[in-house]
């Protein structure tokens, strides 16, 4: 699980930590540096995917095929104003172990690695470091593009292991095994490198939802176009198909009083949804609202252990008295589960549906007047939230801009 993130130079960021929960919303107004977030957390994913910082940045196709979307604004605006560097640095507690990892790129010339570590409580100071103090003035990026790294030794004597890797890419991938190296090194960065590799970013189109798909399709798809297939699965589990029809049943209207599924002699599956006077409606006619509803829905239930879900604008097509089904069940999953999500919204009502213990996860994004950088608090942090929260309510604090004003 993702438990803090801390952005330095990075887009729109000069330095900014924010912290997670099970489940976090992410508020603010347009442009005030929540997708940037999301664009660090891409970066991540990336390069834990043994890509080249170049390749992270700029995208990556084989042939006619994209095989990696790259960052919004490329190399050009990965790091803010005149910088030629950004950080990214990460806590993460991994089968509950504490580990802390950092990573410095270059944007000026061919982007590359300046500055990795990598750390858990326990076995201080470091498991690798580019800046170890063991390696004196030759640590860190070298003449040509290599990377020199202090790397833990196993045992209790003697300095650090000395490397050489190749700049272009994340440390994570590079290190291989040796007789003197710690074992912890290696199994660290392999949880790490999972852990970041496991982030969904989730982009839900009722377009890719309305069609037939192969009934041994496994994963919902991060556009919810194996929809079909998963919610075939799932109901094949009676309790967990009644549950989802008392979901839908609350959402909907007419009420839904069962779900099922049209099979071709190919094996593809469309679903229905079945309404009290036995009417059929197949995912072919369901509203984009109600689509969305499910798309999310089914990627929270599905969500593997372990796992991060990125959603953007997590309201969109959901009707505000019903916005509280989907907390509420995101709630009771990242509460009950090692799962985490982390979405943005602009919608009151979803917000005024959280927990008393939701509000933890709420951070408040703004833009300082003086030099726009990104400014991030959590919301409960805000000198008098809770009491004009309580008397007021989301939709004061949003359209008077009460929070932003806080910050």
């Amino acid at each position: 699980m993702l438990q803090q993130i801390q952005l330095q130079n990075f887009k729109s960021f000069v330095e900014e930590t924010v912290s997670f929960v099970g489940f976090n919303l992410l508020v603010g107004a347009n442009a005030s540096g929540k997708s940037n977030l999301f664009d660090a957390l891409k970066f991540l994913q990336g390069v834990a995917l043994d890509q080249s910082v170049s390749d992270v940045l700029r995208g990556r196709t084989e042939g006619e095929r994209e095989m990696w979307p790259g960052i919004r604004g490329a190399v050009k605006e990965a790091a803010r104003g005149t910088s030629t560097s950004f950080t990214i640095s990460t806590v993460w507690k991994l089968d509950d172990e504490i580990v802390h990892h950092s990573l410095t790129c270059r944007t000026s010339d061919e982007p590359c690695v300046e500055r990795e570590s990598l750390r858990t409580e326990g076995y201080e100071p470091y498991l690798f470091d580019t800046h170890a103090p063991a390696l004196g003035a030759g640590g860190g990026l070298a003449p040509g593009g290599a990377l020199n790294v202090g790397i833990k030794r196993q045992g209790s004597g003697g300095r650090a292991l000395s490397h050489t890797y190749t700049s272009a890419r994340s440390l994570l991938g590079q290190i291989r095994p040796e007789a003197a190296m710690h074992p912890k090194v290696l199994e660290t960065c392999e949880k790490l490198k999972t852990a970041m590799r496991s982030s969904v970013f989730l982009d839900i189109l009722p377009s890719r939802m309305r069609s037939y798909v192969p009934r041994r399709s496994t994963s919902l798809g991060i556009n919810g176009q194996n929809i079909s297939a998963v919610l075939h699965r799932l109901c094949q589990n009676e309790d967990t198909k009644t549950a989802l029809l008392d979901w839908l049943s609350e959402l909907t209207s007419p009420a839904v009083a069962n779900i099922d599924f049209s099979v071709t002699e190919e094996d593809y599956v469309l679903f229905r949804l079945v309404e009290k006077d036995g009417t059929k409606i197949s995912a072919l006619s369901l509203s984009d609202g109600t689509l969305r509803f499910l798309g999310e829905l089914v990627a929270v239930i599905t969500q593997t252990s372990g796992s991060l879900l990125l959603i953007e604008e997590i309201e969109n097509g959901l009707h505000p008295s019903r916005a509280h089904l989907l907390v509420e069940k995101i709630e009771s999953e990242t509460s009950a589960n090692d799962r985490q999500v982390i979405a943005t919204t602009h919608s009151p009502p979803l917000l005024d549906a959280l927990s008393e213990g939701g509000l933890n996860g709420v951070s408040v994004f703004g833009r300082a007047e003086d030099d726009q950088r990104t400014v991030v608090r959590r919301a409960v942090a805000l000198p008098h939230f809770r009491e004009v929260l309580k008397r007021r309510g989301f939709e004061y604090l949003m359209t008077t801009k009460w929070m932003e004003r806080a910050l």
